[in-house]
């Protein structure tokens, strides 16, 4: 399929860069990260010898940080379409966090509120709840390079 898209826009594979994730990437054995690299090459209509990078990395127990709730209103009230646009996410960001216990809001740049987020979003029960329901019951390891 990814080789008739390319044919159709009449470009070539060198052109394309593909990013892919796998929640339930198999890792057990040599012979799991080799089917894993078939199937990506396969896809992609990579050359076999294109190298992926193989990332694995460690999950961070977050279960008991949800120190702060956050009204209920602040996400009815919030746009996530402005949250969509470059132009009008960081003023959508303050918007949200400002008044938020435990917020740095309202943050200078989108960088800043991206950082502050990362680091504190999991002590916010209603994201908590949502990581760590998003979460498999496999972990990932650490960076291959493969």
């Amino acid at each position: 399929m990814i080789r008739r898209f390319m044919h159709k826009l009449g470009i070539s594979r060198d052109r394309i860069q593909f990013i892919m994730t796998i929640a339930s990437m198999p890792d057990g054995s040599e012979d799991d990260r080799k089917a894993v690299m078939k199937f990506l090459h396969d896809l992609t209509s990579a050359p076999e010898n294109h190298k992926f990078c193989y990332l694995r990395g460690d999950q961070k127990d977050i279960t008991g940080l949800s120190e702060h709730d956050i009204a209920s209103d602040k996400f009815m009230s919030c746009n996530t379409e402005k949250l969509e646009s470059p132009d009008s996410q960081l003023e959508e960001l303050n918007n949200f966090w400002s008044g938020t216990t435990g917020s740095n809001a309202p943050f200078i740049t989108l960088e800043s509120a991206c950082e502050w987020m990362y680091g504190n979003i999991a002590h916010y029960r209603p994201f908590n709840a949502l990581i760590l329901s998003g979460r498999t019951s496999g972990s990932c390891r650490t960076c291959t390079g493969q």
